[in-house]
């Protein structure tokens, strides 16, 4: 029941959902919060692998929200991650409202 897993999520919520579920080696319910141009682009560079580079091998602790813009059908979640390692890694992440629903489309 993925394909239900962010149909009221905000932007920011979308981005932690999809990094979190990544983090736990959930790769398929994670590719759900993609737009179909990053699924595409994350299947052409192998899933898992797109996963575990952004997740630093799965070893994220926390996920901070610093900020978030919505513009009409487009967002931006800037965010902080932080890893098991004691580091930290700041980034973001553009969205799109694509089919009723808040999508990582980068």
């Amino acid at each position: 029941m993925t394909g239900c897993n962010n149909i009221k999520k905000s932007p920011s919520e979308t981005v932690k959902s999809a990094y979190m579920a990544a983090n736990a080696g959930k790769y398929a319910e994670a590719n759900d919060f993609l737009c179909q141009k990053a699924l595409t682009l994350a299947k052409a560079l192998g899933e898992e692998a797109a996963w575990d580079m952004a997740t630093k091998n799965r070893t994220i602790t926390k996920i901070e929200i610093l900020e978030e813009k919505i513009s009409g059908q487009e967002a931006r979640v800037y965010f902080r991650l932080y890893f098991e390692d004691g580091s930290y890694r700041n980034d973001e992440e553009v969205l799109v409202f694509e089919n009723g629903r808040w999508k990582i489309c980068y």
